[in-house]
């Protein structure tokens, strides 16, 4: 992760590991199927890294005026989001979650922050028309 400019944050805390990535990009040129298509293949992209969740919600209750779905998504004491912005100029992906070390949990600062930190972080990646 040198450099990689989609990392935006790494931080190691008591409870584990805490991410921050955002990245983006339109693969095909946009159409009005784009946000549908990347919707869907985001649902199958996060099911087959986490294979069966403990928890896994989609919503489309997003503060943005472009097409937009967020999922959280819950594997042990694991906690992801991600949030997913379709623009016709580009998609923009963000992720946070906390990956807790093998031998604890994660602790209860790091849950109770991660919805500020989540949104926080989302907010910074608004876009205009």
């Amino acid at each position: 992760m040198n450099g990689d400019p989609n990392v935006v944050g790494l931080a190691c805390e008591a409870g584990g590991l805490r991410f921050l990535i955002t990245r983006r990009n339109h693969l095909n040129p946009y159409t009005d199927d784009t946000p549908r298509e990347i919707f869907d293949s985001n649902r199958k992209l996060f099911k087959g890294i986490f294979g069966k969740p403990d928890e896994f919600s989609e919503s489309d209750d997003c503060q943005t005026d472009h097409p937009c779905h967020i999922y959280d998504i819950s594997v042990k004491d694991m906690r992801v989001r991600s949030q997913i912005v379709v623009t016709r100029d580009a998609t923009i992906e963000a992720m946070v979650g906390t990956v807790p070390r093998e031998s604890g949990g994660v602790s209860k600062e790091s849950l109770a922050s991660f919805d500020e930190t989540f949104n926080e972080f989302i907010g910074a990646l608004e876009v205009s028309k």
